[in-house]
């Protein structure tokens, strides 16, 4: 989810990797994950030096917490990213 909220935050400047991984063999894979989340309430925007004539704004600021639990809904998972329901 944090690249979601990277890619707005950023205005869209800094894009997603699509992330998949296939295993072939029998090989044990292991993996690391780093999280980090943004205080309750916290809201997701461009920072005004980033939106100008040339990159107009391209996500609505939000609230985090609301947009992770809209993730969970049965309407979230069915997105690709619910990031795209942000955007203006």
């Amino acid at each position: 989810m944090i690249g979601d909220s990277l890619h707005a935050w950023t205005n869209g400047r800094i894009h997603l990797p699509y992330h998949r991984v296939l295993m072939r063999g029998n090989e044990t894979r292991y993996s690391v994950a780093l999280f980090s989340t943004p205080k309750d309430g916290f809201t997701i925007k461009a920072p005004k030096e980033l939106v100008d004539e040339d990159h107009p704004l391209h996500f609505k600021p939000y609230n985090h917490r609301e947009f992770l639990t809209f993730s969970y809904t049965e309407e979230g998972l069915q997105c690709e990213s619910p990031r795209y329901l942000k955007e203006l």
